[in-house]
């Protein structure tokens, strides 16, 4: 399996609920010549205690650093379970502020008006939100090619900047 080998030998490496956080992620880092050495992984919403606890057993005397990227789907003690293993100095959990990715993506900044024009949406949070929620993987592979061909530009959520942020020192 790929993403245990992953989490075995990746010195920096964010695990993400879902593929468009993956998506989004990835497409930032890839215009940033000094992330190019953080891995992505994908792992669903149930998987973060166990990927961790593995992680922790393999790591737990070295500098490698891991953060956890996760939705808040209205689920308080979910987000304090994941939020008792961040030790800010190898270990970083973050979750959005709102229900989902999309949310904070949306009401990050400017985002609003940048993700409606270039999809051609209104301008209505509501709307631009139910747009990327609906045909969700779609829909943010078009915006990934839209921010690494120049023609849209977004701000990350502050979630995950401060994990990229705490990966990267």
């Amino acid at each position: 399996n790929f993403d245990v080998l992953k989490l075995l030998f990746s010195n920096r490496i964010i695990l993400v609920e879902g593929t468009t956080e993956e998506m989004l992620i990835n497409t930032f880092l890839a215009k940033s010549n000094e992330l190019n050495n953080i891995d992505v992984l994908s792992i669903g919403q149930k998987g973060f205690k166990i990927f961790l606890n593995l992680w922790i057993i393999l790591n737990s005397e070295s500098d490698k650093k891991i953060g956890i990227i996760r939705d808040y789907d209205n689920q308080e003690n979910a987000k304090a379970e994941h939020s008792n293993y961040d030790n800010a100095k190898t270990i970083f959990v973050r979750t959005t502020e709102n229900y989902t990715l999309e949310d904070d993506l949306v009401k990050t900044s400017n985002n609003c008006k940048a993700i409606a024009d270039f999809f051609t949406l209104n301008n209505e949070e509501a709307e631009v939100i139910n747009f990327l929620k609906d045909r969700k993987a779609n829909n943010m592979l078009e915006l990934c090619y839209g921010i690494q061909d120049k023609k849209v530009n977004i701000e990350l959520p502050i979630h995950i900047e401060q994990i990229l942020e705490a990966i990267r020192k």
